[in-house]
């Protein structure tokens, strides 16, 4: 069976809100402030999607991996060191026209972050042979776009796992990052992916599935007053 994304919905009840806590959220939920909105879950670190960490790779955009001017294939291989350990993963096996793309979630998903606090990219990579390729962590600005000079890392890949991971710190001008690899010439890679992971902190902790992030929109929103001008609310997330 092909599964090809997950939908979520999310409740939330809030008792005795301020009017002006009422107020930003029906500014939500009325569109007043644009979404959909970035929903992070302090029950999860791992700060991509389901789709991206369990190995699902396309060529469109969607939540999952995107390869850009690569061509791919599925392989039964998995890092030991991961648990729970899967039974299949992808490998990059060319690239025809330099430079070629990998991006964790393609353009449907950003890392969100606030100045001064650190993120983690991490993966497990593993080749048919030593390859080198290219790590970086892409700024984008508050609206979308990207920003110049991003944290870049030179991963040299050899035939056994090994995890590479890369730090940032962002600066103000920063309101999200995006990870992803780079192909640098055109050429053969065979080059295995594998428990990929965004966190924030400043090191790579023990890997786990996707989820920790999530993009949504305000479904509904109901408000009773039990005592005038607090308000208790009760709201409902979609995922986007």
């Amino acid at each position: 069976m092909d599964i090809t994304g997950f939908r979520t919905e999310y409740r939330f009840t809030f008792a005795y809100l301020s009017e002006p806590d009422y107020a930003w959220l029906r500014a939500l939920y009325l569109r007043h402030i644009r979404g959909p909105h970035y929903l992070i879950s302090p029950l999860r670190k791992n700060l991509l999607s389901p789709q991206c960490s369990t190995g699902y790779i396309h060529g469109v955009q969607d939540y999952g991996w995107q390869a850009l001017s690569a061509s791919y294939e599925y392989v039964l291989d998995y890092p030991s060191a991961v648990a729970p350990a899967g039974n299949r993963t992808f490998r990059i096996t060319n690239v025809s026209t330099a430079p070629g793309y990998l991006i964790p979630d393609g353009s449907k998903k950003f890392i969100p972050v606030l100045p001064g606090e650190p993120v983690t990219f991490s993966v497990y990579l593993k080749a048919d042979a030593a390859r080198s390729i290219t790590m970086h962590l892409e700024k984008i600005d508050k609206f979308g776009v990207p920003i110049a000079g991003g944290l870049t890392q030179t991963a040299n890949v050899t035939t056994s796992w090994q995890r590479f991971a890369l730090t940032h710190t962002p600066a103000a001008d920063t309101a999200a990052l995006r990870p992803g690899f780079v192909f640098p010439t055109a050429q053969t890679y065979n080059t295995a992916f594998a428990a990929p992971q965004v966190e924030y902190g400043n090191v790579a902790t023990a890997a786990e599935l996707g989820g920790a992030s999530t993009k949504v929109l305000i479904d509904q929103i109901t408000g009773t007053s039990p005592q005038y001008p607090l308000t208790d609310v009760a709201v409902t997330l979609l995922e986007a």
